[in-house]
C-alpha cells in the first residue's frame, strides 16, 4: 500500500492558493485597464418601435452593453489555446477585437508601450556577471532562472510576500 506524503499535499495546496491569488490579482489589474461599460440610457420613441431595423439595432446594442468586464475575462480565460499555431499576439487581438472589446482596448494600451533597451542591457550585464570563467559549474538554465527571478522581484516586490 502506497501512502501519500502529507508535505507534498501541503505544497500542492499552497501552490494552488498562490496560483489563485495571482489569477485574482491579474484579473483585477486587467479589469482596471478595461473601459467601464456605459449602459444605454436612451429609450425608444413610438416611431422607432414601428421600425423593425431600429428594434433590431436596440436589441443588439442592449446585448453589447450588458456584457460585463468580469464575464468577458471569464470567457477569455476559459477559451482553448492551441500552442501549435503560429499566430502573433497582434494577429490574435485583431481577430478577437469584436469578441472581447474591453480586453482588446486593454491589450492596445499594454502593447502601445514602447520597449526600450535598458531592460535588455541590464539582463545581459546580470547574466555576464553570473556566467564568467570562475563559475564553471553554474548551469545556463539556473542563470536564466536567477536573472528572470531578479527582474520579477525588482518589478513586483509585493509578489514576494
Amino acid at each position: 500500500m502506497v501512502t501519500k506524503d502529507p508535505r507534498k499535499q501541503y505544497r500542492r495546496a499552497t501552490f494552488q492558493k498562490r496560483l489563485m491569488d495571482v489569477v485574482t490579482r491579474t484579473r483585477d489589474l486587467v479589469t482596471k485597464l478595461m473601459p467601464s461599460a456605459i449602459p444605454s440610457t436612451t429609450q425608444p420613441t413610438s416611431s422607432q418601435k414601428s421600425n423593425l431595423i431600429a428594434k433590431l439595432y436596440h436589441s443588439v446594442s442592449d446585448q453589447a452593453n450588458s456584457t460585463s468586464t468580469s464575464s468577458e475575462i471569464s470567457r477569455y480565460l476559459s477559451e482553448y489555446y492551441d500552442p501549435s499555431t503560429n499566430e502573433s499576439v497582434e494577429e490574435y487581438w485583431k481577430r478577437k477585437r469584436f469578441e472581447y472589446p474591453g480586453l482588446y482596448s486593454a491589450a492596445l494600451f499594454v502593447f502601445s508601450i514602447v520597449p526600450c533597451e535598458a531592460m535588455c542591457e541590464t539582463t545581459f550585464s546580470t547574466a555576464s556577471f553570473l556566467l564568467d570563467k570562475t563559475r564553471t559549474r553554474l548551469l545556463y538554465k539556473r542563470v536564466e532562472m536567477v536573472v528572470l527571478g531578479s527582474q520579477i522581484a525588482t518589478k513586483f516586490p509585493h509578489w514576494l510576500d
